[in-house]
């Protein structure tokens, strides 16, 4: 039996299987575990369900058992002739209806232990009476009681929030009904309910004691509270209560159960509404006594997962073990192909077995032959196309550089065609004004008057050449420093405001017919000693990315105008030079392969995709810099430059 297990990975591969299947079935064991932890919440929640559907009941049962008290209250005859005729304090005892309405009052008060006063008011007389026979004195303002504008606002019968009694300071709910003549409301009916019943309903639906229970108003103020001296002292919204921190769950009256900590004690929350009037019970579930109940059933699942699992443990570690000892050597002249080796080959022992690892070595054997055959002929080719892509690149990169520069003279002689077009109409035009009053001269018929007007078409003509004149020559004295300064690649000292100007001046013509400017904040007479060339290249190319790309959308209809920021700041021996335009920005994925060879997004317009990588390359190969791009979409680009402001020649030579 043995002989055939080690001729036949496959009766080790099934042995393998078996203890998988053997750990799958503890899986599952794990799983039910979870499962009944579940089940036992479900029943939490049932069971909770149902102590807050009593609680509701109770509730509700006070509040209708009040509704129908105070609709019966408003039906008597005796109550709705008094509130009509009492319209003065003087009228308020002496009224013939006082006895009677009194009687009714303390009937009904006394018909259930749960109502704490029945009491009528109305607005004209400016008082209440009470089933005690209580009336209030003349500071009482029934405009200013809590329920006046609950009252004013019913329609039938309706239920104000929690408020203290004016006479005993109790605190009550009241459930008012307004009496109305037509639309007129001439008096009020009023049943109280006294808070204190509240905490009986709770104990006679408790569950048990290590569980919590309270009841809250719409505004958050407890009407249940185990604490009894938070009773309508404490609210729930408070940032101070245990509860705050749960209050959108609890305001969302969702379904379920949510995991809390109160008090330093760890429970599951339950919120249920009980009436109209938004009043909620809150339920904490002791989370201890959920786990004290699952304990005896995890500790024997637990139990019995850990012999099989000790069972299984050694059965795979001894059976995997035996099994991956010739995989392992194997996978040692894997690595070794990987990375090049191609000298050594499988040995001989593995080669002669008969199993499937013999099969698998001899195959292998014959992978690594043919990659040391196929390998000697790979590496002259890849050398040869090596040096072929290097020469392309080499070419490519400088046809890039030289149709940038080609830019820069189509710009340049673009911009000084305009001097010198107002050169020539001028000097035209004081030749035929000099060849007119040359012939006044010669026929006598020149004057003082016609004298002086040549001499003043004549200064205004010299003006204009001399104004013209300049500007072409500053023109031309740009583009040569900057022609030479990107041709030779010399290390120089120059002022690098000064040689941003004349990138700026010498790109005018991309950018004079659009809204967009461009602003050169470096300060004057910050003096390098690097590569000028260099520096204006970057800056052309950017500035061009910024026109083709970036600003592309913003530069037609009715968008925004286009901006570019170029500032440059000194840090010891550093210069942190920054551009910065207001485009569309740059999305991240873009921005990974931003300074890749060749990667553009405008192709299709003839782009290279060389202008980024260019940058990059004259940054920290020719600078001896870095360069860091910060954008995001609709944000705009800014670019960071840091670079040496002096360069030793010897370095770069």
């Amino acid at each position: 039996m043995f002989k055939v297990m080690r001729k036949s990975m496959a009766n080790r591969i099934a042995l393998l299987i078996s203890v998988i299947f053997t750990l799958t079935l503890v899986l599952i064991g794990i799983l039910s575990v979870n499962s009944t932890y579940q089940e036992i919440l479900d029943n939490k929640i049932k069971e909770t369900a149902l102590k807050a559907e009593s609680i509701s009941k109770d509730v509700k049962s006070i509040f209708e058992n009040a509704r129908t008290v105070t609709r019966q209250l408003a039906l008597h005859p005796e109550v709705e002739a008094y509130l009509k005729t009492a319209v003065s304090r003087e009228t308020i005892k002496d009224n013939p209806y006082y006895e009677a309405t009194l009687k009714t009052l303390l009937k009904i008060k006394e018909s259930s232990s749960i109502y704490f006063l029945a009491w009528v008011a109305n607005e004209k007389a400016n008082f209440y009476l009470d089933s005690m026979g209580v009336i209030p004195d003349q500071t009482y303002d029934v405009k200013k009681r809590p329920w006046y504008n609950v009252g004013m606002n019913a329609a039938e019968s309706a239920f104000t929030p929690p408020y203290v009694e004016w006479g005993t300071g109790r605190v009550v709910i009241s459930c008012i009904k307004p009496m109305r003549e037509g639309s007129a409301v001439y008096g009020f009916v009023v049943m109280d309910i006294v808070l204190e019943n509240i905490p009986s309903i709770f104990q006679k639906a408790q569950i048990n004691d290590s569980d919590k229970s309270f009841l809250v108003t719409a505004s958050g103020d407890y009407i249940y509270h185990d604490q009894a001296e938070k009773i309508m002292k404490a609210n729930i919204n408070d940032t101070t209560d245990a509860l705050y921190p749960y209050v959108k769950w609890i305001n969302e009256t969702s379904t379920g159960l949510k995991k809390v900590q109160y008090e330093g004690k760890h429970y599951y929350l339950e919120s249920y509404q009980v009436d109209e009037n938004g009043w909620k019970v809150i339920n904490l579930i002791d989370e201890g006594r959920i786990q004290a109940e699952l304990k005896s059933i995890v500790l024997t699942i637990i139990g019995f997962l850990t012999l099989i699992f000790l069972a299984t443990l050694l059965a795979v570690y001894f059976t995997v073990r035996k099994t991956m000892e010739p995989y392992q050597e194997v996978l040692l002249f894997a690595g070794d192909i990987a990375s090049g080796e191609f000298t050594k080959n499988i040995p001989d022992d593995y080669l002669e077995r008969e199993d499937e690892m013999g099969e698998l070595s001899r195959s292998f054997q014959i992978i690594i032959d043919a990659f040391r055959n196929e390998n000697i002929i790979l590496e002259e080719r890849i050398a040869e196309k090596n040096q072929e892509l290097e020469n392309q690149y080499a070419f490519i990169l400088e046809t890039e550089k030289a149709a940038s520069l080609g830019t820069l003279v189509a710009g340049v002689a673009h911009e000084i065609n305009t001097p010198v077009g107002v050169s020539l109409t001028t000097a035209s035009y004081l030749k035929k004004m000099n060849d007119e009053y040359r012939k006044m001269l010669a026929d006598g018929s020149m004057n003082k008057e016609n004298l002086k007007e040549l001499m003043s078409v004549i200064d205004e003509s010299v003006r204009l050449l001399n104004n013209n004149l300049e500007r072409a020559a500053n023109l031309v004295k740009n583009f040569k420093q900057l022609a030479v300064d990107q041709s030779s690649g010399s290390l120089a000292r120059f002022d690098l405001k000064e040689n941003i100007d004349g990138v700026v001046i010498s790109l005018f013509h991309e950018y004079k017919n659009l809204p967009v400017t461009i602003e050169n904040h470096c300060p004057n007479y910050l003096f390098l000693n690097t590569f000028p060339g260099a520096t204006s290249q970057i800056i052309t190319n950017l500035i061009m990315n910024s026109l083709h790309h970036g600003l592309k959308d913003r530069l037609s209809g009715d968008k925004l105008a286009g901006k570019i920021d170029i500032f440059a700041i000194q840090k010891e021996d550093w210069i942190h030079l920054i551009y910065a335009d207001n485009g569309k920005g740059i999305s991240k994925e873009n921005l990974k392969k931003m300074y890749d060879p060749f990667f553009t997004t405008n192709r299709v317009n003839g782009n290279s995709g060389l202008g980024m990588h260019i940058v990059l390359s004259l940054v920290t190969q020719k600078l001896k810099g870095n360069i860091h791009c910060e954008s995001e979409v609709g944000e705009g680009v800014k670019f960071t430059i840091e670079f040496p402001m002096e360069l030793e020649r010897k370095a770069n030579e």
